[in-house]
């Protein structure tokens, strides 16, 4: 048990982290009206890398809430990055690379972690505020307009919920054994 203890810090960090650059290739938002047969489809990475959608967004009235989705989806985004980083750190210490006895790289991977499910959690919350705006401003008598978040953001909050609840599990473990 003493190995998943020590290990287990390290490798749900660098699949969280993996996991959060890869599935940014996802869709991140799904715009279908039903009577033209039209289903657009844009990938989560666009929502940062994309100017043309902030100006399509604010010129339909919904800037505030696509700037909000963005900086969730920027905060995602190096939180993942910091998750990667981490776990090379991490691996660098079991390793005995780096020599230190000290709690602070324990710490500061929960502190990761949480911040990588409470980002994850409010780029949901904007997801959807941002889907639920788009979807109330295009309402049309004639045509259907259904506005909603893709595979990613679900994905994403299920890969943060699962590392974080690893993550304490084996720190409730380690705690319970000294």
């Amino acid at each position: 048990m003493s190995i998943v203890k020590k290990w287990t810090s390290c490798v749900v960090s660098f699949i969280a982290g993996v996991l959060g650059l890869a599935l940014s290739a996802c869709s991140g938002m799904v715009v279908k009206i039903d009577a033209l047969k039209v289903k657009e489809t844009t990938k989560a990475f666009k929502v940062i890398t994309d100017a043309d959608l902030y100006k399509d967004a604010k010129t339909a009235g919904t800037g505030t809430e696509f700037l909000w989705l963005k900086v969730f989806a920027i905060i995602t985004l190096i939180i993942s990055i910091l998750l990667i980083v981490y776990a090379i750190v991490m691996l660098l210490k079991n390793l005995d690379v780096i020599k230190s006895s000290s709690n602070v790289f324990d710490y500061i991977g929960y502190a990761v972690i949480a911040l990588f499910l409470v980002a994850t959690i409010g780029l949901m919350i904007t997801s959807n505020t941002f889907a639920s705006e788009t979807e109330a401003l295009a309402a049309n008598p004639m045509f259907k307009v259904v506005v909603s978040v893709g595979a990613y953001q679900p994905i994403m909050l299920t890969v943060a919920i699962i590392s974080a609840v690893a993550v304490a599990v084996v720190e409730f473990f380690k705690k319970k054994s000294k």
